[in-house]
C-alpha cells in the first residue's frame, strides 16, 4: 500500500514509522522509528550492506 501511495503521490507515507497490525485482536498501531545512525550498515555514512544477499561485516 505504501508503494501505491508513493507512486500516486496521495495520502501520508509512513516515513519514520512502522505500522503494526494484530489480526487476532484487530488492533492497529504506529511505532516511531528513530533516525538513522552514522554506524548503520544500511543507511550510515559508510554502508556495507548494499544488497539483500550481502550480510558480511
Amino acid at each position: 500500500m505504501e508503494a501505491i501511495k508513493y507512486i500516486l503521490e496521495i495520502g501520508e507515507l509512513l516515513t519514520g514509522r512502522i505500522l503494526k497490525f494484530d489480526g487476532l485482536t484487530m488492533n492497529i498501531r504506529t511505532i516511531n522509528v528513530p533516525n538513522s545512525s552514522d554506524n548503520c550498515g544500511v543507511c550510515g555514512t559508510h554502508p556495507y550492506i548494499v544488497s539483500l544477499s550481502d550480510n558480511r561485516r
